[in-house]
């Protein structure tokens, strides 16, 4: 059941980033064509300044949320008596990762 959730939230993860992506590549071009033009692009700039933040913060986000499900994998092989812990482990995160990328909205 948490494998799948979790699967749901890394292609909601992965869509946020390509999505930044887009966002990015939109507001580079926009600076570019205002600088071009001899206009003042320092408003372009900023808000290209915060929509790379952004993007870096979903890229980490991606990263955490990869890292749980190979740690969840990966404690599918462990024997059972060491099962319980290494799913404990992944879990303490599951919390912070399911509020990054709602499954709903």
């Amino acid at each position: 059941m948490e494998q799948i959730l979790l699967s749901e939230r890394l292609t909601r993860a992965q869509k946020y980033v390509a999505d930044g992506r887009r966002r990015l590549d939109c507001q580079r071009e926009l600076v570019g064509l205002i600088k071009e033009s001899g206009r003042d692009a320092e408003d372009a700039e900023n808000l290209l300044e915060q929509i790379a933040a952004a993007h870096a913060l979903n890229l980490a986000k991606l990263r955490r949320l990869k890292a749980a499900i190979a740690r969840l994998k990966a404690s599918g092989d462990a024997p059972s008596s060491s099962n319980r812990q290494a799913r404990a482990a992944p879990a303490s995160d599951l919390k912070s990762l399911h509020a990054d990328f709602p499954l709903t909205g």
